[in-house]
């Protein structure tokens, strides 16, 4: 087997310097690696290989491998020489190397994925790195949905593949392009100033807005939303400088989205969005806890023609706040759209309004249910509601 891999008989071995026959590098500096069996014999101890060590074959031909070497002595313990015992791991470290990359980076683009990302924004944060000047760049597609609604996501992924390539070439070696997951994707442009960094998003804003994606007989344009952060001494974690990316990203796409948008920290537009993702939380919880409630108020006619008619009421909403206070709806609808959480809501309203009738609906009362929250309008004998008078 030593013959086998080193590509020398033991014939012609014979005499031989011992790194000609035993040629071995790091695998990743290329470097000639220190010979075990010179540490063994110069120590005087068992040694062994250090990782990511190949071994070079007369022939060329590279072998992963793993070895220890050891020192041979007489009766009077005096050191005679060294006994080496080294095996081929190519196949399990091509493996390793084949699970450590798929857990690092995105199947379908093949660019790394969020954790990834993180890892390298994580060291940039780290002491030593925190006087120089990078920026992050947090990319998110407009009308992708387009296509994959219209297309399938077999279009969607092959859109995202392209656009990736696309991306790609307007960046420079030393950067790090990354799918964090859906249609967003994020750009870590090392030491780069501010004004360098915005022009190369413009760059790629420019050249998503003017690509053209095809599919069998469908031609689609697509744009982007760019928000840019700057990675310095100021930034605290890595969870501070991607929310910083992100909501300068959301006021890309509220200013009109396919455009540039960098983060500053008094931000109007920055501010508001942080209170309404502050929301957003507030109303997840309520919703896990049931913390929201539901009145009825009659609706009142102003003539005596009205006030004969039949009672109307609508069903306002509130959210109960931690300390029991009530929350009007003008405050947590705004976020609840923005973050999707209406659907959530329009659900709880209906299905607890129903639930708190003591008898089923008239057909009239349904025609008049509106169906839209955060109130409902509807006809009904009072003593037909359990819902508390506003």
């Amino acid at each position: 087997m030593a013959e086998q891999l080193t590509g020398w008989t033991a014939t012609t071995a014979q005499g031989k310097p011992l790194p000609e026959v035993f040629q071995i590098i790091h695998e990743l500096t290329r470097q000639p690696a220190e010979n075990p069996v010179e540490q063994s014999l110069r120590e005087g101890c068992v040694t062994g290989l250090a990782n990511h060590t190949v071994l070079i074959s007369r022939d060329g031909t590279e072998y992963s491998i793993e070895d220890s070497a050891a020192p041979i002595r007489d009766r009077e313990g005096r050191m005679i020489g060294a006994v080496m015992v080294f095996h081929d791991v190519t196949q399990s470290r091509e493996l390793q190397q084949q699970l450590s990359w798929q857990a690092s980076h995105d199947a379908l683009t093949d660019l790394p994925n969020r954790w990834q990302f993180e890892q390298e924004l994580t060291i940039l944060l780290d002491n030593h790195y925190r006087h120089q000047h990078h920026v992050l760049c947090y990319l998110d597609l407009d009308q992708f949905k387009v296509v994959n609604d219209a297309c399938g996501h077999i279009a969607g992924d092959e859109l995202l593949r392209q656009v990736s390539r696309l991306i790609k070439g307007h960046i420079r070696a030393a950067d790090t392009l990354a799918r964090l997951g859906g249609d967003e994707f994020g750009i870590l442009l090392r030491q780069c100033w501010v004004p360098d960094a915005k022009a190369l998003a413009e760059n790629i804003r420019a050249a998503i807005h003017n690509f053209r994606f095809i599919w069998q007989d469908k031609n689609f344009s697509i744009g982007v939303s760019i928000g840019l952060a700057v990675v310095d001494e100021k930034v605290r974690t890595l969870a501070d400088i991607l929310g910083a990316a992100d909501a300068a990203c959301y006021a890309a796409k509220n200013r009109g989205r396919n455009r540039v948008h960098i983060y500053q920290a008094d931000d109007a537009d920055l501010v508001r969005q942080r209170g309404e993702r502050r929301w957003s939380v507030r109303i997840k919880q309520a919703l896990e806890a049931q913390r929201f409630c539901l009145y009825r108020q009659a609706i009142a006619g102003t003539t005596h023609a009205d006030q004969a008619a039949p009672v109307h009421y609508e069903v306002l909403l509130r959210m109960i706040d931690d300390d029991g206070s009530l929350i009007a709806p003008g405050l947590f609808i705004p976020a609840a759209e923005r973050y999707d959480l209406m659907t959530e809501i329009d659900s709880w309203v209906v299905r607890t309004f129903f639930e708190a009738l003591k008898t089923p609906v008239s057909v009239r009362a349904r025609r008049l249910i509106t169906g839209a929250s955060p109130c409902i309008l509807l006809t009904s004998l009072e003593s037909a509601l359990a819902i508390p008078s506003f």
